[in-house]
């Protein structure tokens, strides 16, 4: 049994591949002495083993949100509400998930025959997945990168008050700093390349959202080794190595 779970207070992403996997199980409230752990839940996997007959599988999963047919695109994903009422794109999405799995008795011919003692099991699977994922970020409203507070009076009014006047007002400086006024101008000049803007419930403010080209390239393999010492002693080792490669990272 492989038992996956963390004692502190950060998590690990578990991804357990279905070819691997022999049987699951869920035990909940008082578990028993073999759960290593008291109460709560746990979800253990148990990985799949080699047999006196060999025996594997290939296989690809495909998904796409769009499908060409004489000369039309159909689409197969709708977007979100958040989108349509942002006026976003559909986030692209297209999926690759291929792999194989072989298992059997370990023979190594004219040397060593392992039936009904020594057994090996791998699976190795890659997801590779080119999608965009919709991210929203806050800006400031035209009128407050020119140097006007603006703020909601009564009745729902917006209200503003001219910062660099006010400060030539009161023998203060009334220019606004070279550099960020430049990088406000940027930030602005590309928040208008895609996606889209619309108001936000603070008026001094503006929500910008876009969808970000993403890229994941995952790879898991799984490898697994048994011996038969005895019908009543076994030893079993088990490999799940997981490689998470996502550019940019838009998880963290």
């Amino acid at each position: 049994d492989n038992t996956l779970r963390s004692s502190d207070g950060f998590f690990t992403i578990v991804q357990p591949r279905l070819d691997a996997i022999e049987e699951m199980t869920v035990s909940t409230a008082a578990s028993d002495v073999s759960g290593g752990a008291s109460g709560g839940v746990q979800i253990r996997f148990t990985t799949r083993s080699g047999s006196n007959s060999l025996s594997g599988s290939l296989y690809h999963y495909y998904r796409n949100d769009t499908w060409d047919v004489f000369g039309k695109t159909l689409n197969l994903n709708m977007n979100t509400w958040f989108n349509n009422r942002s006026v976003v794109a559909k986030p692209k999405l297209l999926q690759h998930q291929t792999g194989g799995r072989l298992g059997g008795p370990i023979i190594i011919p004219g040397v060593y025959d392992g039936r009904g003692k020594a057994f090996f099991f791998t699976n190795i699977e890659n997801f590779y997945q080119p999608s965009q994922v919709t991210r929203n970020r806050t800006i400031f409203h035209e009128r407050a990168r020119a140097g006007f507070y603006r703020y909601l009076g009564p009745g729902g009014v917006v209200r503003e008050v001219d910062l660099m006047a006010l400060a030539a007002a009161n023998g203060q400086l009334a220019t606004m700093d070279p550099t960020i006024a430049k990088l406000l101008a940027d930030i602005r000049q590309a928040a208008g390349t895609t996606g889209s803007i619309i108001t936000n419930a603070n008026p001094q403010f503006e929500t910008y959202t876009y969808n970000v080209d993403a890229k994941a390239n995952n790879w898991f393999p799984t490898y697994r080794l048994d011996y038969n010492f005895t019908n009543n002693h076994r030893f079993s080792t088990v490999l799940n190595w997981h490689t998470f490669s996502s550019v940019p990272d838009t998880l963290n």
